[in-house]
């Protein structure tokens, strides 16, 4: 059975953080996995897989980075350029070129730059898609309505002048994974697709507005990463979904 998984990166850089992937093990990982044969899809591909109109005939990965960390930028788009492989960068509009340290960011999360709107742009024209992660990165379901929508339309509005793309912005990505029914419904009128932080594969008619991903922290060892499409890495996957949903862990997405 083939399988689809969207993995959730955020920083690409040596820090040890709980958000960060050192470049090296992000370098195994995306070669790994092509030398296995596993499919990177871009975000129509994925579409026409969630919508049942395009089968995907090997297992495949959608590569996603959130908060558009500047180590994206320096470490990972580097690498898929020179490998021709498509991805997603969720940027927070209002922190382009200062830091992650926005209202309500854990403790525990370190300091990192954000890439500039220039840094931005040069990978847009060379392919890579963006996304919306807000204007500020708030948790979206504890936002009364109007905030909620003013999050989105900023970020985006922010988005289409700053890469100066005629394009809509076709996704987003919820701060936190935090996500309600209201949520849902704004993100709808604006996006084709929403993506939260749920541990999950993806199949064909999955509910579009809140999309699983694996988080990179739960790839970090060689068993895991190098088996993610077996039955083991099946059932390790829906081992690490019960604990954070048990848990309620909120790590600074």
């Amino acid at each position: 059975m083939t399988n689809v998984c969207v993995v959730m990166y955020h920083g690409i850089d040596s820090s040890g953080s709980v958000v960060s992937t050192a470049p090296e093990l992000f370098e195994r990982q995306i070669m790994t996995w092509k030398s296995q044969g596993i499919r990177f899809l871009c975000l129509s591909e994925f579409l026409a897989f969630v919508h049942g109109e395009q089968r995907v005939e090997q297992n495949a990965i959608l590569l996603t980075f959130d908060d558009g960390l500047r180590s994206v930028y320096q470490n990972a788009f580097p690498l898929l350029r020179r490998e021709g492989i498509p991805a997603i960068v969720f940027l927070v509009s209002e922190f382009m070129g200062k830091t992650n340290q926005w209202p309500g960011q854990p403790s525990f999360v370190p300091s990192l730059p954000i890439m500039t709107w220039e840094e931005a742009r040069e990978m847009h024209h060379a392919g890579i898609e963006f996304g919306a992660h807000t204007a500020t990165h708030p948790r979206l379901a504890e936002c009364d309505e109007i905030t909620v929508e003013r999050e989105l339309h900023d970020c985006t509005t922010a988005m289409q002048q700053a890469l100066t793309s005629s394009k809509r912005v076709r996704s987003v990505a919820y701060p936190y994974g935090s996500v309600s029914p209201h949520v849902e419904e704004a993100a709808r009128a604006k996006f084709v697709v929403g993506f939260g932080t749920r541990v999950g594969k993806v199949r064909a008619k999955s509910n579009l507005m809140n999309i699983p991903r694996v988080d990179a922290y739960d790839l970090r060892v060689e068993p895991v990463y190098t088996r993610l499409f077996t039955p083991g890495g099946n059932a390790y996957l829906s081992l690490r979904g019960m604990i954070r949903s048990g848990k309620s862990r909120i790590r600074g997405t």
